[in-house]
C-alpha cells in the first residue's frame, strides 16, 4: 500500500511539474510570436474550459469514488464496474457535447460583444472560439476519465498521459508558430486536436483497466439512482469553488481589454506555480487527519496538523515572496519583453500576494473537510462570490486592473484571518496561538522581509547575472524561512543525527 501510495504521489507531482515547466518554457515564444491580444485568447480558452468543467456535475469524482468502492472480488464485480461506467459515461459524454456545442454557438457573440479586442477583428476571433469548442468539450471528457482512471488505481498510467499530450500540445504549437504560422487559428486547432487525442487515450486505458467478463456493459438506471445524492452534493461544492476560483477572470475578461486580459493571464502563471509546490505536500495528510479525528487522538492530530501546516509554509511562503518582490526582473528574464514585463509585473505581485493567502490556509481547510465540517469553508465562499462579483466589476471599471486586485485580495486573505479562527473554536482547541504565530506569521514576515530586502539591494544587472541574483535571494529567503520553522527544523536535526550515528 505504501508502495503505491508513494508511486502514486511521484506520478502525480512529476505530471504537474512537467506540464508547470512546459508552460514556463511556452508561454514567452507563444506571447513573441502570438502578440499580447493573441495570448489573451488563451486566457479565455481556459476561462471557458473551467467553466465548462462544471458541467462534469460530481461525474468525475462520482466514478473515482464507486470504482474504488467497487474493488471486484469476483468476476461478476467487474461486470458491475464496466456497467457503471458506461452509464455515468453516457451522461457525462451529453453534458460534454453540450457544452463544446454551446461554445461553438456563442464564438460570433463572444467576439463581437464580450471580449474587448483591438487588434484582432471579430472574425479571427469567432474561428479561435470554433476551435475552443473542442478543446472545451475534450476538456470536460478528460476530467471525467481522469476520476475514473483514479479510482481504478491507474493514476499512474493517466499521468504518463498528461505527460505525453502535454508534450505534443505544447511542442506542436511552439513549432508551428516557430517554423509554419503564426495564425492563431492554427494554434488553437492545435490545442483542441491534442486535447482530443489525450482524451480518447484515457478513455481506452480505463476501459481496459475494467477487464472484460462475459456480460456487456450497458447503461443502467439504478446506478444514476444509486449516485445522484452524493453527486449533486459534490456538484454544488465544486459549483461554488469554481465561482470562487473563477471570478477574477470572468470580469477581468470582459471589463480589460484582451492586451490587458492577457497580461494578467501571463501573471496567473505565478499563481499556478504556488499551487503546483502545494497540491502534491496536501493531499497525503487528509486520510491521516480523518482517522485521528475519528479516534479523538488530538494531541497526535494536533502535531501532525502543524507539522503539515510548517511544511506548506515552507513549501509557499518563500517561493511567494521572492515571486512577489521580483515579479518584473523576472518577467523580464523569462518573456525577454520589457514593455510586458512593465504591465505584467503589478498584477503578479498582486495575484501572488492572494493567492498565497488561500494555499497558507489549505491545511486548515483540509482539517475542516476531514473533520466532518465542509460547511464553513461553503459559506465563507458563497459570501465571498457574493460580495465580490460586483465590487470587482465597479473596482475593476473605475480603478482598473491594479485596484480591483487589491479588492479580490481582501477576502482571500480571511481565509487565513477569519476561517481559521472560527475553525480553532470547534476543532483543536487552543492550538490557534501556535499556528498563527509559528506555522504562518512569524515565518511568512521573515520570508517576506527577507526577499524585499534582497530586491531592494538588487542592482542593475544583465539577464542572466539577474537570473543568478534572484535565485540566490531565493535560497536564502528558504534558509530564513526554513529556521523560523521548530517543527521541521528539529525533524531534519532529529535526521541528520541518526544519519550520523548509522555511518559513524
Amino acid at each position: 500500500m505504501a508502495t503505491q501510495l508513494q508511486r502514486d504521489l511521484v506520478a502525480n507531482a512529476g505530471a504537474r511539474f512537467w506540464s508547470m515547466a512546459l508552460n514556463l518554457i511556452a508561454v514567452p515564444i507563444y506571447l513573441r510570436h502570438l502578440g499580447a491580444e493573441a495570448y489573451g485568447l488563451v486566457g479565455v480558452m481556459i476561462l471557458l474550459e473551467n467553466i465548462a468543467e462544471l458541467m462534469d456535475s460530481g461525474l468525475g469524482m462520482t466514478l473515482n469514488r464507486e470504482l474504488a468502492r467497487r474493488a471486484p472480488a469476483d468476476a461478476g464485480e467487474e461486470d458491475t464496474r464496466r456497467s457503471l461506467l458506461a452509464t455515468l459515461q453516457a451522461v457525462h459524454v451529453t453534458l460534454a457535447v453540450l457544452s463544446g456545442l454551446l461554445v461553438l454557438a456563442c464564438a460570433p457573440l463572444i467576439a463581437r460583444r464580450w471580449v474587448q479586442a483591438r487588434a484582432l477583428d471579430p472574425t479571427t476571433i469567432t474561428q479561435c472560439l470554433q476551435w475552443m469548442s473542442l478543446a472545451v468539450a475534450s476538456a470536460v471528457l478528460f476530467s471525467f476519465y481522469q476520476g475514473g482512471l483514479f479510482g481504478a488505481r491507474r493514476q499512474v498510467g493517466v499521468n504518463v498521459i498528461t505527460i505525453v499530450f502535454s508534450t505534443l500540445r505544447v511542442g506542436g504549437c511552439m513549432v508551428l508558430l516557430t517554423t509554419v504560422t503564426r495564425a492563431p487559428q492554427a494554434f488553437f486547432a492545435t490545442q483542441g486536436i491534442t486535447l482530443a487525442g489525450q482524451t480518447a487515450a484515457s478513455a481506452w486505458l480505463l476501459w481496459r483497466a475494467l477487464p472484460r467478463t462475459g456480460r456487456r456493459a450497458r447503461f443502467e438506471t439504478r446506478y444514476v439512482r444509486e449516485v445522484w445524492r452524493f453527486t449533486v452534493t459534490v456538484s454544488a461544492n465544486a459549483l461554488l469553488t469554481a465561482t470562487v476560483s473563477q471570478i477574477d477572470k470572468v470580469v477581468f475578461s470582459r471589463v480589460l481589454s484582451l492586451a490587458e486580459f492577457g497580461y494578467y493571464t501571463l501573471a496567473g502563471t505565478a499563481g499556478g506555480l504556488l499551487w503546483a509546490a502545494v497540491l502534491p505536500l496536501t493531499a497525503p495528510f487528509f486520510p491521516r487527519f480523518a482517522a485521528l479525528w475519528e479516534r479523538r487522538a488530538l494531541d497526535a492530530l494536533a502535531d501532525i496538523y502543524h507539522r503539515a501546516t510548517q511544511l506548506t509554509t515552507l513549501a509557499v511562503a518563500p517561493l511567494a515572496a521572492v515571486l512577489a518582490a521580483f515579479a518584473t526582473p523576472l518577467l523580464l528574464i523569462w518573456t525577454r519583453n520589457a514593455e510586458v514585463a512593465e504591465h505584467a509585473g503589478p498584477i503578479m505581485t498582486l495575484l501572488v500576494a492572494g493567492v498565497a493567502c488561500n494555499a497558507l490556509a489549505s491545511i486548515p481547510s483540509l482539517m475542516q473537510s476531514a473533520c466532518g465540517w465542509p460547511g464553513l469553508m461553503t459559506s465563507y465562499n458563497a459570501a465571498y462570490a457574493a460580495i465580490l462579483a460586483p465590487a470587482l466589476w465597479l473596482a475593476a471599471e473605475e480603478l482598473g486592473v491594479i485596484g480591483a486586485l487589491v479588492v479580490w485580495a481582501v477576502p482571500n486573505a480571511g481565509y487565513l484571518l477569519v476561517t481559521t479562527p472560527i475553525m480553532h473554536r470547534r476543532i483543536l482547541r487552543g492550538e490557534l496561538g501556535a499556528w498563527l504565530r509559528w506555522d504562518v506569521g512569524v515565518p511568512a514576515l521573515v520570508a517576506v522581509t527577507v526577499a524585499v530586502a534582497c530586491r531592494l539591494a538588487m542592482p542593475p544587472l544583465g539577464r542572466l547575472p539577474a537570473l543568478a541574483y534572484a535565485a540566490g535571494a531565493g535560497a536564502a529567503t528558504l534558509a530564513a524561512t526554513f529556521l523560523c520553522l521548530g517543527r521541521l527544523r528539529g525533524m531534519a536535526i532529529q535526521r541528520w543525527g541518526d544519519l550520523r550515528r548509522r555511518y559513524a
